[in-house]
């Protein structure tokens, strides 16, 4: 069996590849595999079939990327965590970049990839457009990701080191999989892999990631672009009981932050915020016949969390708004916040 096209041994050139889990989505994985053909920095394609009704095969590559693409294929569908997971396994490149078959990159992506020549990192964060926004008139992420890279500092200047606080601060952004270039030994070495949830799954492997790496790039260049539709099957849309397993990606995440940073670090306060922001957005997305145990859930979560090694009393002198705030939704789920 030969190594994948990309195959890093020592000294070898740096190389990246593509990653796509992809279900039932022929027309968006075709186009993004035409634009990938057109970029031209790909030295690998690995594309992770999540048990599609009607199954990606070979023919639908097109021929330039042909040589240098896996298709591997589920029987039963485990979710975009799982796909990733197993498409990492196979991946024989020095880099490489997650993405959803259902969006699209754009042209600042190779001049990316050629800037980061030379550079020694564990991941680059970019930033990308969001069709939200987009929908609204304005170029650019959401507001409050955009917020977030202003008070990091990173919302221009071109490519920089981040670390401490700033760093903290684009950790708070949304939890996307496809907005970093990662070095995949440092994906390995660690031990990062996404969960393997219904939806959430990029939550444990986004705050794993920021938890673990000693070099962390931050550019300026919006990569990619995000599209959000309503209705359909996109995870953002669903409602179900499947939300109410947030609190298991959650805890992945702290257990990651608390493993390497400690309890009172800037970027357990970063996860606390974060998880406060996501339990007000999940809880005004769930059925309504949900939010009871969701809020019963959430309690348990943040008490468990705010019990461990005096984080109470350490989050109260820290920023006693957020304490505040932590304090509301624990009341919210045990029924104290009600009249």
């Amino acid at each position: 069996m030969t190594a994948p096209r990309g195959q890093q041994g020592a000294g070898a050139a740096r190389s990246l590849a593509l990653v796509i889990p992809v279900r039932n989505d022929a027309r968006g994985l075709a186009a993004l595999l035409r634009q990938a053909a057109e970029m031209g920095c790909f030295s690998q394609v690995v594309i992770a079939d999540d048990a599609s009704d009607r199954r990606v095969r070979r023919w639908h590559v097109p021929l330039s990327l042909l040589g240098c693409t896996t298709v591997l294929r589920s029987r039963v569908q485990g979710g975009a965590g799982q796909a990733r997971n197993r498409a990492l396994a196979a991946v024989g490149c020095s880099h490489l970049v997650f993405f959803d078959s259902d969006d699209l990159f754009t042209a600042d992506l190779p001049p990316l990839w050629q800037e980061l020549d030379g550079e020694d990192f564990d991941f680059c964060l970019f930033r990308h457009y969001d069709s939200r926004a987009l929908a609204q008139g304005r170029l650019g992420q959401m507001p409050v990701d955009d917020l977030l890279w202003r008070m990091a500092g990173c919302a221009a200047g071109g490519l920089q080191m981040v670390s401490g606080l700033a760093a903290a601060r684009l950790a708070e952004t949304a939890n996307y999989p496809w907005n970093k270039i990662y070095r995949t030994a440092f994906l390995r070495e660690h031990g990062v892999r996404f969960s393997e949830l219904p939806v959430h799954n990029d939550i444990a492997a986004h705050w794993q990631s920021f938890a673990c790496a000693g070099r962390i790039l931050a550019s300026d260049r919006a990569a990619a672009v995000h599209a959000v539709r309503e209705g359909g099957g996109r995870l953002t849309n669903r409602r179900s009981a499947e939300r109410l397993r947030v609190f298991e990606a959650l805890a992945e995440a702290a257990a990651a932050v608390r493993a390497r940073h400690g309890t009172a670090s800037v970027l357990m306060l970063a996860l606390l915020r974060f998880a406060c922001g996501l339990i007000d957005w999940v809880r005004g997305q769930i059925e309504t016949g949900l939010q009871a145990e969701f809020d019963r859930l959430a309690a348990g979560f943040l008490g468990r969390e705010l019990g461990r090694d005096g984080l109470s009393g350490w989050l109260s002198r820290e920023d006693p708004v957020l304490a505040l705030r932590v304090t509301l939704l624990m009341a919210q789920g045990t029924g104290r916040g009600q009249s």
